[in-house]
């Protein structure tokens, strides 16, 4: 599921417009924008206007106007959040305020839905069905005046919806439960754990879930195989936990299933809380087995036989994430980097492994996800592999080298493993004068030499020269 999929029809538009900017550049062609729209040419002029006006009433220096008929321009001010921006569009969504009235009562009848919303029962009752549809992937459905589906998948649900799509100083008023906040330090001392901000905060919302489900419990269908479970009943890290969890469950008077604590325990995996320098990781039989699985995968990304650490809780995350999941929610509209594109081959044979040892009923989203991830592991890899591209500018004390030094650095700032240096005693990759006279002193092992503009021509000739040697190392 996408974010944009819980906005109303026009709001669809003015985001996708948005999104549209992001990924390319502050100025584009409205003809480019329109070939990218799926909607008519007057619905785009439309979402323009609607969009401009929204960000003006948003944060008044926030701009987007036509600098002429062919072209827009979007302005943002540095303090600008997208994030808050986008959950403005979210909290007038009626899938989104349906979806949140969902969380929040035990029970719901599309007649209380209507009057709460000032729309007919038949508008409410097409929106849950389209909801229904959304949350099909999840394999939750609203019907008979609740939310069915299994307890992991609700809470798992609801924290990927809330954390995704709710800023943090909105979602602080939601957390409020002094319980909770208590429990925090308890698990940071008990475990030798120290969490960031953020994790304090992310723990926090998914103990805030888990609790207001406790009253909404039946008797819960069997979603981990017994196999599975087992194994993460005989981990110490799952085992301390279940003491702590049971200790704070009895300050409420309110029954458990038992599940709670599994469903935590994951919660730890899956948002990365446990570090895999601590003791509970390295002895866990349950993060061991899936680690046997990531290495085989990291092996089909990167070609390498050797295991990168520096990988293995962002494979975990994931992994695990799919194999106890159903569904994912997606708040990229558009992912620019996935392995299918980069290695077809490699992507197919890592969607066997996850088939074969971690789950067959892995849903679009959460392929997308994988292929996304697996993408930046490949990229990652290849730049770490990457070999150091030392530049040397010769420097005669004058001012036109002054600005040709600067010329440099700035031209290839945005190239990873390459150094700019005025130019000394050593060896350089590639070595950059204004002429002749001057070089005989330096050591290199390929020579530039500046035109005498510095122009985008030269730019563009000096980005070729260096992408060729970074090719070659």
């Amino acid at each position: 599921m996408r974010f944009i999929d819980l906005l109303d029809k026009d709001q669809k538009v003015q985001v996708r417009i948005l999104m549209y900017f992001l990924q390319h550049a502050k100025t584009i062609r409205v003809k480019d924008l329109n070939d990218y729209m799926d909607v008519s040419y007057p619905t785009l002029q439309k979402g323009i206007t609607a969009l401009a006006d929204r960000l003006y009433h948003f944060e008044i220096s926030a701009e987007l106007n036509r600098k002429d008929s062919d072209f827009l321009q979007l302005s943002l001010p540095h303090d600008f959040s997208v994030k808050n921006f986008l959950y403005s569009y979210l909290t007038q969504a009626l899938d989104y305020r349906l979806l949140v009235s969902i969380y929040k009562e035990k029970e719901l009848t599309i007649t209380k839905l209507a009057l709460d919303n000032n729309l007919s029962e038949a508008s409410i009752f097409r929106r849950l069905k389209a909801i229904n549809q959304l949350l099909d992937e999840f394999n939750l459905q609203f019907k008979n005046k609740k939310l069915y589906g299994s307890e992991l998948q609700i809470q798992f649900f609801y924290f990927q919806l809330f954390n995704g799509v709710i800023p943090k100083k909105y979602l602080t008023s939601l957390i409020t439960n002094q319980a909770i906040k208590n429990l925090i330090p308890v698990i940071e001392d008990h475990f030798q754990l120290q969490f960031s901000k953020k994790q304090k905060h992310m723990l926090s919302l998914h103990l805030h879930i888990l609790q207001r489900r406790l009253d909404y419990r039946k008797i819960p269908q069997r979603e981990i195989s017994e196999s599975m479970f087992r194994q993460i009943e005989q981990d110490h890290f799952y085992q301390e936990l279940d003491n702590i969890f049971k200790r704070f469950l009895s300050r409420f008077a309110l029954a458990a299933t038992g599940y709670e604590v599994v469903y935590l325990y994951l919660f730890f995996i899956t948002e990365g809380l446990l570090p895999q320098s601590s003791q509970w990781w390295k002895n866990s039989p349950f993060i061991q087995h899936f680690l046997t699985i990531d290495k085989q995968i990291y092996q089909t990304i990167t070609k390498e036989e050797v295991y990168d650490p520096a990988f293995a809780s962002f494979l975990l995350q994931n992994h695990v994430k799919v194999t106890f999941y159903k569904g994912e929610m997606n708040f990229n509209y558009d992912h620019q980097l996935l392995l299918s594109d980069i290695d077809p081959q490699a992507m197919n044979q890592c969607m066997s492994l996850v088939e074969k040892n971690l789950s067959r009923k892995v849903s679009n989203a959460q392929w997308e996800m994988l292929d996304h991830s697996y993408g930046l592991i490949w990229d990652i890899h290849q730049r770490r592999q990457q070999k150091e591209v030392l530049v040397g500018v010769v420097d005669d004390g004058s001012l036109q080298a002054e600005e040709a030094f600067r010329f440099t650095r700035q031209t290839l700032a945005g190239m990873s493993h390459v150094t700019v240096k005025k130019a000394k005693k050593k060896t350089y990759d590639l070595l950059i004068a204004s002429d002749g006279l001057a070089i005989e002193e330096y050591h290199y092992h390929a020579l530039y030499y500046l035109t005498g503009s510095l122009s985008l021509f030269e730019k563009e000739r000096l980005e070729q020269t260096v992408t060729a040697i970074i090719h070659k190392k």
